[in-house]
C-alpha cells in the first residue's frame, strides 16, 4: 500500500476530473443546444462513459492491466 501514497493524490486528481469534464461539458454543451436538463445528463453519462472506455482501451494498448488484475 505505500507504493501508492506518492501517487495517491494526483492519481485520484485525474481520475476525479477525467470523470466530471466530460459529464458537466456534455451536460452544458446539450443544454445550450436546447435539450431539457435529463436528456442533457444523458449526454454528459453517455461521454463519460465513452471517456473512462477509452482509457481502459488506451491502458490495455499499453500494456497497462487493470489494478484488479494485479492480484
Amino acid at each position: 500500500m505505500e507504493q501508492f501514497r506518492p501517487v495517491l493524490r494526483p492519481s485520484s486528481l485525474v481520475a476525479l476530473l477525467g470523470m466530471l469534464l466530460p459529464f458537466v461539458g456534455g451536460f452544458v454543451l446539450a443544454r445550450l443546444c436546447g435539450l431539457q436538463p435529463m436528456a442533457a445528463a444523458f449526454v454528459g453519462a453517455t461521454l463519460t462513459a465513452t471517456s473512462v472506455g477509452i482509457s481502459v482501451a488506451v491502458l490495455d494498448e499499453c500494456g497497462q492491466p487493470p489494478a484488479a488484475k494485479e492480484h
